[in-house]
């Protein structure tokens, strides 16, 4: 049977520092701007998708 020394061993032989983790690097409009210019965001392309339905069934 195979000792849990030599499964660690091998585990570290195989990965090669993957179980190391990054520092999070993640830079999205949320974290940069608030929640509240996200929110701001969707409504405006919410009103614009509204506004060209509006406009287009005034054509037909």
């Amino acid at each position: 049977m195979i000792s849990d020394q030599a499964l660690i061993i091998v585990d570290a032989i195989v990965h090669k520092g993957e179980m190391i983790m990054s520092e999070p690097t993640r830079s999205d409009d949320v974290t940069t701007y608030g929640h509240l210019a996200a929110i701001v965001g969707f409504l405006f392309a919410a009103g614009i998708v509204w506004f060209m339905f509006s406009l287009a069934d005034g054509f037909s």
